[in-house]
């Protein structure tokens, strides 16, 4: 069953909140997932837009939150399973599941794992959520056109911003937590303080799927002692083209060598 943004009673328990306080979820996490329970129960398949969303703060606060900062928020909570994203339509329209509080509580590796991560992107986001307000203490007129992160550690540093923000700096940052989320999916826990982390974000999301896929294949065979390792080797020597190569790949590039040697050779 799909329900496209109709609204409906809000049910908010003390275990929702005692969620929010054990994963430490920000103001903008907490609006959101009210938000959303607003147009569905938990289990159903819910259809948005963030413009929607963006509506509603607008109407509740005044002004609406910067959207990287919704969305790095947004992930986050799908991240903790309270979100499924049943499918990204683009244009940051979604399909999502909502789940209950009890049914969500990560491993406690997977909760390192997000603290770890997540409040390196986090802070990161703060500061240029306010940037890109283009924020001036000493300008009112700018007032009516900023948004707002309304979290206490983001509001903190909020003199120390340059001017503009640095949109690709965004964007990588959202390309890194989608590399530590989709290792973590597969067990392979990235720690930020060893190098190996960093190399991993080196590489397209779509050589890191191809890999992960060909990690849960082996896996399932015999235990990798060492996936972090197992997957960066796997990465740079590309071991999943190996799998994809067929007897027909062989024999026609065979034929080829054969034919070139021989040819050249008369």
């Amino acid at each position: 069953m799909t329900q496209i943004a109709s609204k409906n009673t809000l049910i908010w328990t003390e275990k929702h909140l005692e969620y929010c306080l054990k994963f430490e979820l920000k103001y903008v996490a907490q609006t959101l997932w009210k938000w959303l329970l607003t147009l569905g129960k938990e289990g159903d398949k819910i259809e948005f837009d963030f413009k929607e969303f963006q509506e509603y703060v607008r109407k509740l606060q005044g002004k609406p939150f910067t959207l990287q900062w919704v969305l790095i928020q947004f992930h986050k909570l799908e991240f903790l399973r309270i979100i499924h994203i049943d499918k990204d339509f683009g244009h940051n329209v979604y399909r999502i599941i909502l789940r209950n509080p009890a049914a969500t509580i990560p491993k406690k590796r997977r909760e390192r794992n997000l603290n770890y991560h997540q409040v390196t992107l986090e802070k990161q986001a703060s500061n240029d959520c306010h940037s890109d307000a283009g924020y001036n203490s000493s300008s009112p007129s700018n007032k009516s056109s900023q948004t707002t992160c309304t979290d206490e550690d983001s509001s903190s540093n909020i003199n120390n911003q340059p001017e503009t923000t640095n949109q690709l700096d965004i964007k990588e940052h959202h390309r890194k937590l989608q590399i530590i989320k989709a290792c973590a999916k597969y067990g392979i826990l990235f720690n930020p303080k060893k190098t190996t982390t960093d190399e991993i974000y080196k590489y397209p999301i779509e050589d890191i799927n191809a890999s992960l896929k060909l990690f849960k294949q082996r896996n399932n065979r015999s235990s990798i002692d060492n996936p972090q390792g197992w997957l960066i080797d796997c990465l740079r020597y590309r071991y999943w083209e190996d799998s994809l190569y067929t007897r027909e790949s062989f024999m026609s590039d065979f034929e080829e060598i054969f034919a070139s040697v021989f040819g050249n050779s008369g």
